[in-house]
């Protein structure tokens, strides 16, 4: 497939070594970050308690998504 859509739609199914482990640790840090926050939120913590947490949920969310794109 040639043009700016053969980019998101290879001819051949892209996968690395690992990429199963990076995913199963990818959802494991993301699930952290949001209990992270939702703890946060119940227990009303200060900003630099759940900032950390905040930061884990979109990083691993965002790599997520971007491992999905590719």
């Amino acid at each position: 497939m040639m043009g700016m859509f053969g980019f998101l739609h290879p001819d051949e199914s892209r996968t690395f070594r690992g990429e199963r482990w990076l995913r199963i640790c990818l959802r494991t840090a993301h699930l952290v970050g949001t209990a992270g926050l939702g703890g946060a939120f119940l227990y009303q913590a200060p900003k630099e308690a759940w900032l950390p947490y905040l930061i884990l949920t979109i990083a691993s969310g965002s790599v997520s998504v971007v491992l999905e794109i590719w």
